[in-house]
């Protein structure tokens, strides 16, 4: 049987996933450092986020009919958004596991 076969056999039978079903030593961390950690890490980068966006505007303002500052500009705002939507992404799934395994 394969590990997704077992993972989706342990979830129906008991609601929760063990982790020493599946040979995942687990640490002395406990939910609420994990759960400061991954909410200062989201603080963190949500405020990079404002910044990058911030300077993105200031650059296409002061970009002079510059093409190449325009360009420059859109990109930063692009990739910015780009990040954001995968933080949002990488957050879900950390709360997906961490309730799975909890």
């Amino acid at each position: 049987m394969g590990i997704l076969q077992q993972l989706a056999a342990g979830v129906s039978e008991t609601g929760k996933l063990n982790a020493e079903d599946y040979n995942i030593s687990k640490t002395n961390l406990d939910g609420a450092t994990f759960g400061t950690m991954v909410g200062t890490a989201m603080w963190v980068a949500g405020a990079v986020a404002v910044i990058m966006i911030t300077l993105s505007g200031l650059l296409y303002v002061t970009a002079g009919g510059n093409p190449g500052k325009i360009a420059t500009a859109k990109n930063l705002l692009m990739y910015t958004v780009l990040g954001i939507i995968v933080l949002v992404f990488a957050f879900t799934i950390v709360q997906f596991i961490t309730g799975a395994f909890s």
